[in-house]
């Protein structure tokens, strides 16, 4: 599995954007009531909900669900513009505001049933426990542990993958999903 990590893409504007936008007080965030799409998941989250799974949306809904979707796209393209990323389309987005919850971590999980690329940018240094854990296809063997690093993007295929909760503060990370 290639992974592409990057420290420094973020163009000035999405810079501003992160701790003037998103980190600002005032930034809708929206409580969920589990972290993946899989039963039996009860841990809580706080999201806020850019573009929906296309599995969760109609052909009538808008592409967009928040305000600040222009703001995200351009996120994104800082990140596969300088990696030269090829991306024929945006399936999702949405920032995850993670916390202690009742588990050490999600379930293992891939965020689509179908092949597709995951982009995580990571908005805060956070506890450097709370990793990203990649999986080989047999959910047996640990691929990478992703450290959370504020401005730090991470590209990879899709996989099995889980996170762990931070014991400490948040862990805040923007998810996009492509192909």
């Amino acid at each position: 599995m290639k992974i592409i990590e990057d420290k420094n893409f973020l163009s000035k504007n999405s810079i501003y954007f992160i701790e003037n936008g998103i980190l600002a007080p005032d930034f809708p965030f929206f409580l969920y009531n589990r972290t993946t799409t899989i039963d039996g998941d009860q841990n809580h989250f706080l999201g806020h909900v850019v573009i929906r799974r296309p599995e969760e949306r109609s052909e009538t809904d808008p592409l967009y669900n928040s305000d600040y979707a222009e703001n995200f796209i351009n996120i994104f393209e800082d990140f596969i513009k300088k990696n030269k990323i090829n991306c024929q389309e945006l399936l999702r987005c949405c920032v995850n505001l993670t916390f202690n919850t009742m588990g050490e971590n999600c379930p293992t999980h891939e965020d689509h049933t179908y092949p597709h690329k995951q982009l995580i940018v990571y908005l805060n240094d956070c506890d450097k426990e709370a990793v990203t854990v990649l999986l080989d296809k047999s959910k047996k063997k640990k691929i990478a542990e992703i450290t959370p690093e504020k401005y730090k993007g991470v590209c990879f295929e899709s996989g099995p993958h889980y996170m762990k909760f931070p014991k400490k503060d948040i862990r805040l990370a923007i998810i996009y999903t492509f192909r």
